[in-house]
């Protein structure tokens, strides 16, 4: 068990199976590695990696301890150069939060599966993030935790898989897949959310999203290309939204060679949509 306030100061080596109970803190520059382990959380309870701190994590599962309950995440700040591949994220608030407040935070984030999150991958006013986040999965189905609109501290109301706010990335968002497995009346899931920053957006898949990408006031050029979103008529006459949302923008944005289909004959959401654009 890791306890409840609990600061790591010098680089520390996970081998096995963790408990956190609320609280942990690596500070760097040190680093903290978690490979081929199973952590578990309390409810609420988070790893927030400070000052240069660096998390290598590797085919590890982190998840809350009881089925259903919820933990907060891992929370990333001013710390780049972080290493998370091949683990699963299950049930919590914003499984990765990427945050500049003085220089930026970033990583390789590869081969991840994120599973009933309110947020997959949340990244924050950082000015450079200089890795692709590629092949991963983002998913929510029956069995996601009852979320409100106060929980670990959070307002929470719609689901993402990742949700980017002032956020210039280097290189593409890449070859991922979004999967929605609830009737989206019920639970709202969108793809990517992209408010300012910029980034390219390629090759990834949709299934069901309300809404499967969003770009809303970017500050540089940005591409959306070769993108696959389908909506399914499995889950009935619900509501969706525009698959690809352009909001404010003035700058250039390419759109290019995306498949966008419908197989319910009982909505007609637009594929496209513009506003305030120039």
């Amino acid at each position: 068990t890791i306890s409840d306030g609990t600061v790591y100061t010098t680089n520390t080596v996970w081998a096995g199976k963790y408990y956190v109970d609320g609280t942990l803190t690596v500070s760097g520059p040190v680093y903290l590695d978690i490979t081929n382990d199973d952590i578990t959380f309390a409810p609420c309870a988070k790893i927030i990696f400070n000052n240069g701190a660096q998390l290598i994590a590797n085919n590890s599962v982190f998840r809350p301890c009881v089925k259903n309950e919820i933990w907060d995440g891992l929370i990333f700040n001013d710390c780049p150069d972080n290493l998370i591949e091949s683990c699963i994220f299950e049930d919590a608030v914003d499984a990765l939060s990427f945050n500049g407040i003085s220089q930026y935070s970033d990583g390789m984030v590869s081969a991840n599966q994120f599973y009933n999150c309110n947020t997959g991958i949340y990244s924050s006013n950082n000015r450079t993030f200089n890795y692709p986040i590629e092949g991963n999965r983002f998913e929510i189905d029956q069995l996601v935790p009852s979320y409100n609109n106060d929980y670990c501290g959070d307002m929470l109301k719609d689901y993402y898989g990742i949700n980017s706010l002032s956020t210039y990335f280097a290189y593409p968002i890449s070859q991922n897949n979004f999967m929605n497995g609830i009737n989206p009346d019920h639970v709202i899931f969108n793809g990517i959310l992209l408010t300012g920053g910029a980034a390219e957006i390629s090759l990834n898949d949709f299934t069901d999203s309300y809404q499967s990408i969003a770009i809303v006031t970017p500050d540089e050029d940005c591409s959306i290309e070769n993108n696959d979103i389908e909506i399914l008529n499995s889950q009935g006459n619900y509501s969706y939204s525009n698959q690809i949302y352009i909001d404010n923008s003035n700058i250039n944005l390419l759109i290019y060679d995306n498949k966008i289909s419908n197989s319910n004959p009982d909505i007609s959401p637009d594929g496209i949509d513009r506003k305030s654009v120039v």
